[in-house]
């Protein structure tokens, strides 16, 4: 609701930014586009549909290449990064294909990977990178009421995005029409240019 916004401070949206892989995620993003991607304070990664089935490996690779690329193309450190786990059944995976380079276990392969990759001992990613783990709603669906599981988890990223926006303005950050407020400071907008590092 507008009174629910502080004054000068710019509504509070979702930007969806469709894409097929981890490699070259923009480029059937028109120039703009990739533009206002870099406005982005809460970064979400849900990529479940991939162009070409990858084997788990590959899967790895891509994830941790992809995430370090979206760390420095967003490099405030308060702006968090939540990548997702795959909410696919893990009866009949698309992705993540053998050869297996992880035991096998009863969840989705991609899923073991990403557990893998964010396992707090290997510090692949910095801490502002997190796993957002669904698999307790999507496992129990077996791949069923898609529509159900997204709602859920829907709710969560509420959640996660009050809980971060409460932080910011208990420190005294919010974004603004004139640039982002960090208590007296003001950082001005910068030029929303491409991000060129996927190439």
């Amino acid at each position: 609701e507008k009174n629910a916004v502080s004054q000068g401070q710019r509504p509070f949206k979702f930007h969806i930014y469709s894409t097929f892989n981890f490699v070259h995620p923009d480029e059937e993003w028109p120039e703009g586009e990739k533009g206002r991607f870099r406005k982005c304070k809460h970064i979400l990664v849900s990529l479940d549909e991939i162009k070409s089935p990858l084997t788990q490996k590959e899967y790895a690779s891509q994830v941790t290449t992809f995430l370090q690329h979206l760390v420095k193309a967003f490099p405030d450190e308060t702006f968090p990064i939540w990548m997702f786990t795959v909410s696919e059944s893990p009866m009949s995976p698309t992705n993540c294909m053998p050869p297996y380079y992880l035991p096998r276990t009863t969840d989705h392969p991609c899923n073991d990977v990403l557990r893998d990759l964010f396992d707090s001992s290997k510090r692949t990613f910095p801490e502002r990178v997190h796993l957002l783990d669904n698999t307790a709603i999507s496992r129990a669906q077996l791949g069923e009421n898609q529509e159900d599981i997204k709602a859920t988890i829907a709710l969560k990223i509420f959640v996660l995005v009050g809980k971060k926006v409460q932080e910011w303005r208990k420190s005294g950050q919010k974004g603004a029409i004139d640039g982002l407020h960090r208590g007296d400071v003001v950082e001005p907008n910068f030029e929303l240019v491409p991000y060129d590092g996927w190439k």
